[in-house]
């Protein structure tokens, strides 16, 4: 940021004194006020649509609209901090079966792309942070989620296995809650990289919400082998991946039950 948190709480004290005094338009104050101590949840709310009707996680580099899901992208990292995406019945039962690889992100600057070279012998998976199976329901959709600008480096243990698991059991609760909304992200404790470019998170987590019900269920796990009948032991608050991210994910949605069991 170009302003210190001094300078913040400085410029910020000086344009509440102000708002009276008759210098500045009130209205133009709010604006810069919130430019400087920077809201981009709010900002960015109106650029992905329903992806980010929610807002969004945290600050990163390069908000990705796609037409499944939205990403936010990590220069230092390479990779995606976090995606979010509005699941339904209906875009599930949709499909495309046009099995794309995956293929490098133009619309990220060329210094700060991941590519098929890091991952090749890497021993971690090209884990589709958003993925495939749930937003393939068209075919522009599914090749938008091999982009390498989704890919995390995953154990394949984890990628696999629970994790796989996971996503299917997300795309299978949509038969009686019908919509749903997820927030997956990584966590960088650490400083694992593989070819020494791309970072590998240290955690994954996952969201689940149910916007009629206003019920949640989530998840946290390290990025290691996960066997399927382990995922109950990964369920966690969100307060709890809050903590653990930095991100702003307990003020995202008004959660009035968070199940602790896996009969979500």
């Amino acid at each position: 940021m170009v302003f210190s948190y001094l300078n913040k709480q400085l410029v910020t004290s000086k344009l509440f004194r102000d708002i009276g005094d008759g210098r500045m338009n009130f209205l133009f104050k709010i604006f810069m006020l919130l430019a400087i101590i920077g809201l981009p949840s709010y900002t960015w709310a109106f650029q992905c649509g329903s992806h980010t009707s929610f807002g969004v996680p945290s600050s990163a580099d390069q908000l990705l609209c796609r037409q499944g899901y939205a990403l936010g992208y990590s220069y230092k990292h390479r990779g995606p901090e976090w995606v979010q995406y509005a699941v339904s019945k209906e875009s599930v039962e949709a499909s495309c079966s046009s099995d794309p690889n995956f293929r490098n992100d133009r619309d990220i600057p060329e210094e700060y792309q991941s590519t098929n070279h890091d991952y090749t012998n890497s021993g971690y998976d090209r884990g589709h942070m958003a993925p495939r199976a749930t937003i393939d329901f068209n075919c522009a959709s599914e090749t938008e989620s091999v982009l390498y600008s989704n890919a995390s480096p995953q154990d394949p243990g984890l990628n696999q296995v629970g994790w796989k698991q996971l996503e299917a059991d997300v795309r299978g609760w949509t038969e009686q809650r019908q919509n749903l909304f997820v927030v997956t992200g990584a966590i960088f404790h650490g400083n694992k990289r593989i070819r020494d470019r791309v970072s590998v998170p240290s955690h994954y987590y996952k969201i689940i919400y149910d916007l009629v019900r206003k019920e949640s269920i989530s998840f946290l796990f390290p990025n290691e082998p996960l066997a399927t009948y382990d995922l109950d032991k990964g369920i966690v608050t969100i307060s709890e991946i809050s903590n653990l991210s930095g991100q702003s994910l307990s003020t995202m949605f008004n959660v009035q039950k968070e199940y602790r069991e896996l009969n979500f």
